[in-house]
């Protein structure tokens, strides 16, 4: 009210109950720019983002506790489209990542490490990029990811683009992205997002024949199937454009949960066990006394998919204390 009525600024609408409310866009770009009003903006960026991590995170992580502080979240083996895993009651999945979450509370830090517990993460590095790299063939690069180069980093090299613009092309043209909304990604007119498609496709053309045959195979065929034979349905030609997506994240999907059945196996006359997973990650409650199970359970992540061309690869963090405060590599004892 007081940004609108006695500043001026646009952006404020009055609701049905005569509560303001201001976009968060325009409030975002006040607090971007210094000037006088920037002590309003954040003081309104704070108060909402507060009453979005009480609300969404903290209430349902109370509401759902059990008698001894345990929480049973729901998840779905096709609770989403492509058949990744969903979570629910509460979602695990939206729980921002700690790179996000720079509060003075991170909501990480409430899931905490059991008694003679280390909580371990294990992580697949780059999983989608190297599907794609697998389907599509592209040897070259995926020999350079495969010996721990940054794939972007090696994209942006070997089409001579930013790192940005690599990133950004990776995954945008997986996902379908039109000429218009790339051209947004990229933060450039049509025409140079036109050029700079034609530049990434020009280097990588197992890439572009990949993304072809999906569309195609949806198109005419009516579905395409992942390398674990789920099959992705297209009765809608319209929407064949998202049939490379099903079948990576889809596929991703699956390398996760072969990956887990094999991990549960693994830990069946064990003390230590998966607690949580989400999307590429996989937690795990490690027993202090058995460190070396990591090892093997690394191996059973990296063999997870049969690869052709670019094989899955793992990060390992661990902490002794909570989910927040992981640390890099494998605990010493």
């Amino acid at each position: 009210k007081l940004l609108v009525n006695h500043r001026g600024y646009e952006g404020g609408v009055i609701h049905e109950t005569a509560r303001y409310i201001t976009y968060q866009f325009r409030v975002r770009q006040l607090h971007a720019h210094k000037h006088e009003d920037n002590a309003v903006a954040k003081s309104v960026l704070t108060y909402r983002d507060s009453l979005k991590r009480a609300n969404t995170y903290w209430a349902n992580l109370y509401k759902y506790a059990d008698n001894q502080n345990y929480i049973h979240p729901n998840f779905r083996q096709a609770g989403a489209a492509t058949m990744r895993m969903s979570c629910t009651n509460p979602n695990f999945q939206n729980i921002p990542k700690r790179d996000d979450d720079q509060s003075e509370y991170p909501v990480r830090k409430a899931i905490l490490a059991k008694p003679d517990y280390y909580i371990l993460e294990i992580d697949y590095k780059a999983q989608e990029f190297r599907l794609i790299l697998d389907y599509a063939g592209e040897i070259e690069l995926a020999d350079k990811v495969m010996g721990g180069l940054d794939p972007h980093d090696e994209t942006a090299k070997d089409v001579n683009i930013t790192r940005q613009d690599a990133k950004t092309l990776n995954f945008a043209l997986v996902y379908g992205v039109g000429i218009a909304k790339l051209s947004g990604m990229l933060k450039c007119s049509e025409e140079e997002a036109r050029l700079k498609k034609a530049k990434y496709f020009n280097k990588l053309s197992g890439v572009k024949h990949f993304l072809y045959k999906a569309k195609n195979l949806a198109e005419n065929r009516g579905y395409v199937k992942n390398w674990a034979g789920m099959v992705y349905h297209f009765a809608d030609k319209r929407f064949a454009y998202k049939a490379a997506n099903s079948v990576i994240q889809g596929g991703c999907a699956h390398i996760t949960k072969n990956a887990m059945n094999m991990i549960d196996e693994a830990l069946s006359n064990y003390k230590s066990h998966m607690f949580l997973q989400v999307h590429d990650s996989i937690d795990i409650y490690l027993h202090k006394s058995e460190l070396h199970v990591v090892e093997r359970i690394q191996d059973i992540m990296r063999n997870a998919y049969p690869a052709n061309v670019c094989k899955m690869d793992v990060s390992v963090e661990h902490s002794a204390t909570n989910w927040n405060d992981l640390v890099k590599g494998i605990p010493s004892g």
